[in-house]
């Protein structure tokens, strides 16, 4: 008996498990195929699937450098000069997606 497949999969082991895409998909982190990748993460050609980016980037590039970030939701900009993605005046890098906020009355802080 074949397991039915979401669009995009080639191979499935159940409705919601994809482990192969049809050319042109890409296997996400959840086992289903996409025809571009989610928010930071970046399309891996030679895998046909969906890597992740750095933690402090919103999109990338798939050798490394951010491409965008979250000023909203993540409180970072990007640098320009190392192509990551920094904390904003009154945040500190706290080595997860979204910078911590300083105490109350710091505009800087480590």
């Amino acid at each position: 008996m074949s397991v039915p497949c979401r669009a995009g999969c080639s191979i499935c082991t159940a409705l919601n498990k994809c482990t192969a895409c049809l050319n042109g998909y890409f296997l996400g982190f959840d086992s289903l195929c996409y025809s571009s990748c989610p928010v930071r993460s970046y399309i891996d050609i030679f895998s046909q699937s969906c890597q992740l980016c750095y933690f402090d980037c919103l999109t990338c590039t798939k050798y490394g450098p951010c491409v965008t970030c979250s000023a909203t939701n993540d409180f970072r900009v990007l640098n320009s000069s190392t192509s990551r993605c920094t904390c904003l005046d009154g945040y500190y890098e706290s080595l997860t997606q979204i910078c911590s906020k300083c105490s109350f009355g710091c505009a800087l802080c480590i």
